[in-house]
């Protein structure tokens, strides 16, 4: 495994070991043998860290400018968030409908994107259709609102509390869906299911009755207001 780069302080210790070795500033062959030996180093860094000392040294600075080039170059590039986001609005919306193909449209990976996600360069929005509503449409809303409104002595109109309505609704529910999922015994059979059709599979429609929740005083427990559903099977 690869060792972790040199401190400054490694850097310096090494080149003073080397120095204290030199005849006249000058190492031989055998000195940079003794320092890969007892710094474990491999012997091009230790040459590398020589010849950098003998580059920048100067009278002031004897061990000269030993800094590493990695400061300020390594680790991992910072993204543009500000260009990020300026490239997301002129990507098609209908590319920007799942994480995967948003990254493959930005050119980055999915990780990337998620992380943007939780420090808030990005939003998740979820759009649901919307009635596209006439003038008669709006006018029957109304009027069915209104309604629903009772006039207290003072002239206040307030809505109906509604707790003597019940709401009648019928529900069409698939008998089967196409693919299910059991955890079996290792020896045990599998279930065979058939259909004429699996794009069209039965329904079966039920009725369905619901009330305004409520609590009842008198019996001191909540109503849900769910009255209950039966299925219409001849």
């Amino acid at each position: 495994m690869r060792p972790p780069n040199l401190t400054p302080t490694q850097r310096q210790t090494i080149v003073c070991f080397l120095l204290d070795r030199s005849d006249n500033g000058e190492i031989s062959g055998g000195d940079i043998s003794a320092a890969v030996a007892k710094y474990e180093r491999h012997r091009s860094t230790i040459s590398r860290l020589w010849e950098l000392h003998k580059k920048t040294r100067t009278e002031e600075n004897r061990l000269g400018n030993l800094a590493s080039g990695l400061i300020g170059n390594c680790g991992r590039k910072a993204i543009d968030t500000d260009e990020l986001r300026l490239q997301i609005r002129k990507i098609p919306l209908s590319r920007r409908m799942t994480i995967k193909s948003l990254a493959a449209a930005l050119g980055v990976s999915t990780t990337v994107i998620r992380r943007l996600l939780k420090e808030g360069a990005f939003r998740r929005h979820s759009s649901n259709v919307k009635p596209a509503l006439t003038e008669e449409n709006r006018l029957a809303r109304v009027q069915f609102a209104l309604s629903h409104t009772t006039r207290k002595r003072g002239g206040e109109m307030v809505f109906a509390d509604m707790f003597d309505v019940v709401h009648i609704d019928e529900k069409w529910f698939n008998e089967d869906t196409d693919r299910k999922c059991y955890y079996l015994d290792a020896d045990e059979e599998e279930p065979v299911r058939q259909r004429q059709s699996k794009r069209f599979i039965s329904k079966t429609m039920f009725i369905a009755a619901v009330a305004r929740p409520r609590y009842d005083a008198h019996r001191k427990q909540a109503f849900d207001g769910k009255i209950g559903i039966w299925a219409f099977a001849e």
